[in-house]
């Protein structure tokens, strides 16, 4: 699930990623001024301020959840800066290897999180990432539809996909409509789906901490 914004109070704990694909910290806390909001910076480990950046130096904002191995979500709120804060704190900055990649995070420029880098393959289009891509789905079983009939007949978009006799609930969530899953609470679960995408060489925006892809770009199962 991925919904291309973060609520102020989402703010907290998200990760600050600068335009070189180099992590700058995490946000700690925000506060409103001169019509903009000031988020302060920590490290990482949470240890150290690392500075202030003000919402107007962001360029995109997401929230993405992605499953883990035991069957639990990840929630990542990422924001994406206009300038390479990071690298400026670094000063000069090596470049990861391509071989250097595996376990990297991969996020769009948008501040989507795609998944995690798992090997170098070969494509039709050339060399790419494969990129392991743990999606999380809400699915309601279509034999609760007409009891919940009723209750759900102004839902102007019910599902993204139809698999059999289930229903993919991912929009309720990345248009806003969260509260719809309240009414559907005691009938839809959540499933973790591992895909596998492959990245060209030729989408990737930069490489730093963590791999910078083109909007877009969520490759191919």
């Amino acid at each position: 699930m991925f919904r291309p914004w973060l609520e102020l109070q989402e703010l907290p704990g998200s990760l600050v990623i600068d335009s070189e694909g180099y992590v700058f910290g995490k946000v700690l806390r925000y506060r409103t001024e001169d019509e903009d909001v000031v988020l302060t910076v920590v490290t990482e480990d949470e240890e150290e301020i690392k500075g202030t950046v003000r919402l107007s130096e962001v360029v995109s904002a997401g929230l993405t959840e992605l499953g883990t191995e035991d069957g639990e979500v990840l929630v990542w709120k990422i924001l994406i800066l206009r300038e390479p804060r990071e690298v400026q704190v670094r000063g000069e900055v090596r470049r990861p290897d391509l071989t250097e990649l595996r376990g990297r995070l991969v996020v769009t420029l948008e501040g989507r999180v795609l998944g995690y880098v798992q090997d170098l393959c070969v494509t039709r289009g050339g060399v790419a990432l494969k990129v392991v891509a743990p999606e999380v789905h809400y699915v309601l079983h279509l034999r609760h539809l007409t009891k919940l009939r009723g209750e759900l007949q102004h839902l102007p978009l019910l599902y993204t996909r139809v698999r059999g006799q289930v229903l993919y609930l991912d929009d309720l969530l990345s248009e806003g409509l969260e509260h719809y899953l309240q009414v559907l609470r005691k009938h839809v679960r959540r499933v973790v789906v591992k895909r596998i995408l492959t990245l060209p060489l030729t989408r990737i925006h930069r490489v730093g901490d963590v791999v910078l892809a083109h909007p877009g770009t969520e490759g191919s199962q």
